[in-house]
């Protein structure tokens, strides 16, 4: 995760000088979703708040975009 922000913060000058290139990736948005509910839910364990996910009507395999 500190990886992406560090990533994000160095990007912020090439995109002011108009020098921004885009890296299209392909991305499996449930395995993505699962991360950030990890994520959120070890967070929210402290102040008893339960963080769940639930997908209905996308594919098994990876969305391509």
């Amino acid at each position: 995760m500190l990886k992406f922000n560090v990533e994000d913060i160095l990007a912020l000058p090439q995109l002011k000088n108009g020098k921004f290139t885009k890296n299209i990736q392909p991305v499996d948005i449930q395995e993505l979703v699962a991360e950030v509910t990890d994520i959120l839910s070890y967070q929210s364990e402290t102040k008893n708040i339960k963080v769940s996910s639930n997908f209905f009507g996308f594919p098994e395999s990876p969305i391509q975009v």
